[in-house]
């Protein structure tokens, strides 16, 4: 009998993590999208300073250059955000599969295991809080197999 409150408990923090790992994900592409801009318009301004001599774009140039804001912000941010959606794609994963082996009859033990094996590995509260109760329904799983087999063995 699948333990609902657990399963619950789960899919709400799935959704939790999936949201903030959509988050992160826009951010990244947005900062990826902002270097990406950053170069056309130098390239756009310098090709356009060329080409209109009248029109002294070397200020305009000046500025953008002196911004940093590749140096200052984004080089400095995009390792710590691959780091964290690298996070979030193993917290997804495993309370998904954590999620799923409890729905069957019986628990799938093994995939439960792995998933317990993967959220162990994370320092987040809210999963910490969740391992002992995930610990508890693998023993129940495991006794359960355990004595399954024990009975059609004999």
């Amino acid at each position: 009998m699948p333990n609902e409150t657990l399963i619950q408990q789960i899919e709400t923090l799935r959704e939790t993590y999936t949201r903030q790992q959509k988050s992160a994900l826009g951010l990244q592409a947005a900062l990826k999208t902002r270097l990406d801009s950053q170069s056309r318009l130098q390239k756009a301004l310098a090709d356009y300073g060329e080409q209109n001599t009248g029109v002294d774009v070397a200020e305009v140039q000046s500025t953008i250059e002196q911004s940093r804001l590749k140096e200052d912000i984004i080089d400095p941010l995009l390792p710590q955000l691959r780091r964290e959606l690298k996070v979030f794609a193993v917290v997804v994963n495993a309370l998904k599969d954590a999620a799923s082996a409890l729905r069957v009859d019986p628990i799938d033990v093994v995939r439960l295991d792995k998933a317990i094996n993967a959220l162990g590995t994370v320092q987040q509260q809210s999963i910490i809080n969740l391992l002992p109760e995930l610990h508890a329904e693998l023993e129940v799983g495991q006794r359960s197999l355990g004595d399954e087999f024990g009975h059609k063995l004999r």
